[in-house]
């Protein structure tokens, strides 16, 4: 049984890792590459943009943290909070894409 404290941290842990998941399956998967393919003719920055994990992770989080995933209620102010989680998720995103590539994922 979960206590009270580790209830934040477990919170946390899923945030993150639902944060990584939708922005891995952004970035890299086959599911988006048509996607991603389609916008890299539309416009040369918004390509750069949708193959990186970084960049995606923000607003991912900005969205996932708007859906009610995080580590509890928000103690800041809105706009704060969102951007909190939003960096919170980018660099994670992006620890975890060189980690896996270091590991012998492909690069992007």
């Amino acid at each position: 049984m979960l206590t009270t404290a580790e209830t934040p941290l477990i919170e946390l842990l899923l945030f993150l890792l639902a944060c990584f998941g939708v922005t891995n399956i952004i970035t890299i998967s086959r599911l988006f590459a048509g996607a991603r393919k389609k916008l890299a003719e539309v416009s040369v920055w918004a390509g750069h943009w949708i193959r990186c994990p970084m960049c995606v992770g923000l607003p991912v989080g900005i969205l996932w943290r708007l859906a009610g995933l995080g580590w509890g209620p928000p103690t800041l102010p809105w706009p704060v909070d969102l951007f909190a989680a939003g960096t919170v998720s980018s660099g994670w995103c992006w620890v975890l894409y060189v980690g896996l590539q270091r590991l012998g994922q492909d690069k992007l």
